[in-house]
């Protein structure tokens, strides 16, 4: 087959270079549209928006500096009058057949015509929280149908641009309540071979969905918040401890002792390093909840959250969104493993038979395989992964003091250390910890103060304008004996 040949020019034309290697000419593309079965006009029109885009790239070859040489068709009456309707090929205007080709639709706003393409209707969900992908994903059209025509692909691409780990740990095929029907009506026949499927599959497939996505970016989201706030409470976590956690979310959503032993035996998910950082974390943990000089030098309250299902209530905990009060306490520890004698259960069971607020037919259940369900102890992860560990032969035991104090001074320059931004950052901190009493967390002073030399003399009196009010405001709580009643007043 002989190579396409340009539009021809009039003789009293200059020559011109030979068009770039692989450009596509005019009759060339023509021919091609009738091949593929478009009609004459359609054809016609697909050649007119071909040689628009060929003439807008132009050949460009980058010359000394910024200069740059610029090879441009040069066309005859005829040429013009045939392609471009008489007018200057390099000036026309976009007219409505090139519509398409411009994120600027008639009656649309911007979020619709974005969404009129399938790439930047997934490009822009990569950039957006779970909560505002169902938002959009509620309110506009046009975004949901693109995605609903591609469904699987785009849950994907999020997942994989936003928390690709937590998408390997929590692979869907274990979350069929988080599965959804194709919207498109797809199966999987002839699709995925070599996947094993661990659920019956409908003629219709299921795939992850909206509340798939939320869940895994939600899981992941936590996982960073629960080392940040640990963080900011002066519990400093390796770089690693953020994958150790997602796994244990995972085997903390096992329901049975022998499920949890068999998944902890993989080495290529359960490294040693995993191993580590796991019993690093319950230590840390620990220190959290025991207060040096007051107490209650107790495991108790970490006993009965690693005991729930996943770490959701580990993360309330932390973040004080729940879990706060001692009758909560009360309630979760009565329902997870509290074994009441029966003068307990006669002075604390009200009228309608519930003590501390847990029916008395499932007091001390929690505990049991499939979180009540069963008749044998599930073990908790600060029960198995020391048993892991000696299988394997770590002696985790005589790391113990170093796990105490790691984080908090170099032992090669012997000065103190102090948490980061980045270990530090939650998104949204401002609302997030608006319920908290902060005064007592690291914040972005004490790393600011920590390279007090390194900052410009605007940055040190904001500092010390900020502690000045941190003392105004503690005068409040401080009392003076002259300031007292006397007797008789």
């Amino acid at each position: 087959m002989s190579e396409p040949q340009r539009p021809p020019t009039s003789e009293s034309e200059e020559e011109v270079d030979d068009p770039a290697p692989g450009q596509v000419e005019p009759d060339g593309i023509v021919r091609r549209a009738l091949l593929h079965g478009l009609s004459s006009d359609d054809a016609e029109l697909f050649s007119r928006l071909a040689v628009r885009q060929l003439l807008e790239l132009q050949i460009r070859k980058p010359g000394l500096y910024d200069e740059q040489r610029i090879n441009r068709y040069r066309f005859d009456d005829k040429e013009l009058e045939k392609w471009f309707g008489g007018n200057d090929g390099y000036q026309l205007k976009i007219e409505n057949e090139f519509a398409k080709l411009s994120l600027k639709v008639p009656g649309t706003d911007l979020i619709s015509g974005l969404c009129q393409h399938v790439e930047l209707a997934v490009e822009l969900g990569k950039h957006l929280g779970p909560k505002d992908i169902i938002s959009l994903y509620s309110v506009s059209k046009t975004f949901n149908r693109v995605i609903s025509d591609n469904l699987l692909s785009s849950i994907r691409t999020w997942i994989n641009y936003q928390a690709p780990e937590a998408g390997n740990i929590f692979n869907f095929k274990y979350y069929q309540n988080a599965l959804t029907y194709d919207p498109v009506g797809r199966s999987w026949e002839g699709k995925g071979a070599g996947v094993e499927h661990h659920f019956h599959l409908p003629p219709v497939r299921l795939t992850p969905g909206v509340r798939y996505l939320q869940l895994v970016l939600g899981r992941h989201r936590y996982c960073k918040d629960i080392i940040a706030i640990m963080a900011r409470n002066g519990h400093r976590m390796p770089k690693t401890m953020y994958s150790t956690l997602l796994r244990l979310w995972f085997l903390n959503e096992l329901a049975t002792t022998r499920q949890r032993i068999g998944w902890l035996k993989n080495k290529e998910i359960w490294t040693e390093e995993h191993l580590y950082n796991a019993q690093f974390l319950f230590v840390k943990l620990l220190m959290h909840f025991n207060d040096p000089i007051y107490g209650p030098s107790s495991h108790s309250l970490l006993r009965v959250f690693l005991g729930q299902k996943g770490l959701f209530r580990l993360w309330q905990l932390l973040l004080c969104k729940k879990w706060r009060t001692l009758i909560e306490i009360m309630e979760l520890t009565t329902w997870y493993d509290s074994r009441p004698t029966l003068g307990m259960m006669q002075s604390h069971t009200d009228e309608d038979g519930h003590m501390y607020g847990v029916p008395l037919a499932t007091v001390g259940s929690g505990h049991r395989e499939g979180w009540g369900a069963g008749n044998k102890h599930l073990m908790r992860p600060d029960e198995l992964i020391p048993v892991e560990a000696v299988r394997r032969g770590l002696r985790l035991d005589e790391h113990i003091m170093d796990m105490l104090v790691w984080g908090y001074i170099d032992f090669e320059t012997g000065e103190n250390l102090v948490p980061t931004e980045e270990e530090m950052y939650i998104s949204d901190s401002e609302n997030a910890l608006a319920h908290m009493d902060t005064r007592r967390h690291w914040r972005r002073k004490h790393v600011l103060k920590k390279r007090w030399n390194e900052l410009s003399p605007k940055q040190k009196q904001s500092i010390i304008d900020e502690e000045q009010d941190d003392r105004l405001r503690a005068l409040q709580f401080c009392g003076h004996e002259d300031d007292e009643p006397e007797d008789g007043e």
